[in-house]
């Protein structure tokens, strides 16, 4: 039998990808290792990542970049089967579903394991529609992200810029949602709904969220003042703030966000307004473990 041949797409844009040439020469020396023969090309747009994708055929594509690789990925076509190299700073989803951040075990997974299905975040607010990996956030972490300027998603200094400029204009929020046709009124300073465990740079959001199980976990922190945002901030990186009988945590398939709202789709700002998410059972295959860690996770609190 001759060996898979697969097609490497690497997110030019990717935060840990600094040489384009030798991150393509290492993956496919990597994919080469596990048996498997490849081509590849670097993208920098949606529309060039789009085309890639039309045009792979039977290939698997084997996406090298960060958590930004994946969300692109599924934006731009979903007819085909991917695999990812994790080369982010993040790497919310790799750690999410146990794929490897050394690349030559993660390049034999890539070339040997089954390509199994994901749920997915359809988001509609302002108009467009865009779907989430990871998850989505409405409120102050979206606020701060809308400020952050860098390029990539790693800038620490940058980070701490736009998270105190959201801190000194923050005010909770009178939300209304529509919750799996259950109206709900309440006020918060920060909801999520959130497809995998992790999100942002490391926040333990739901830390026991399943992407795979037609489920997503609405998060809600209670309204809170400036003062005590760094805390709540702080548990929730820790995934210690469900620990607090103030926040509602609860398993969704669809939430319509009835107020106004700063916006964040994985780490795509959609500005502020309102939005329906609607969660989209298996819409993505991607190569990963059966039984990644978070299979382990005891029984997710009900809200």
């Amino acid at each position: 039998m001759s060996p898979p041949e697969l097609q490497v797409i690497v997110n030019a844009n990717a935060s840990g990808v600094d040489s384009i040439r030798s991150v393509i020469r290492d993956a496919r020396e990597a994919l080469g290792h596990a048996g498997a023969r490849s081509s590849a090309v670097a993208t920098r747009s949606l529309d060039e990542l789009a085309a890639v994708i039309a045009d792979a055929g039977d290939r698997r594509l084997v996406l090298v970049g960060g958590d930004g690789a994946v969300h692109a990925a599924a934006n731009a076509g979903l007819g085909g089967e991917f695999a990812l190299l994790p080369a982010g700073k993040a790497n919310n989803i790799a750690h999410a579903l146990g794929l490897p951040s050394q690349w030559d075990p993660a390049a034999a997974l890539a070339v040997r394991e089954s390509a199994r299905p994901l749920d997915l975040l359809a988001v509609e607010a302002a108009g467009q529609r865009v779907l989430a990996v990871e998850g989505v956030s409405a409120g102050f972490q979206a606020a701060a992200r809308s400020r952050y300027t860098a390029e990539n998603s790693a800038d620490l200094r940058a980070g701490v810029a736009a998270l105190l400029r959201a801190l000194a204009r923050h005010r909770p929020y009178d939300v209304a949602l529509l919750v799996d046709g259950e109206e709900v009124a309440l006020r918060t300073s920060q909801l999520f709904v959130s497809n995998m465990a992790l999100f942002g740079y490391g926040f333990q959001v739901a830390p026991r969220a399943l992407p795979d199980d037609g489920e997503a976990d609405l998060v809600v922190l209670p309204p809170l003042s400036r003062a005590q945002i760094l805390p709540a901030l702080a548990r929730v990186r820790r995934g210690t703030h469900l620990e607090d009988e103030r926040v509602m945590a609860r398993r969704v398939t669809r939430v319509q966000l009835r107020s106004p709202l700063p916006l964040v789709a994985d780490a795509e700002v959609l500005g502020s307004g309102t939005a329906t998410i609607e969660l989209l059972p298996g819409a993505l295959r991607l190569a990963r473990p059966r039984t990644p860690a978070w299979r382990q996770a005891p029984t997710r609190p009900q809200g």
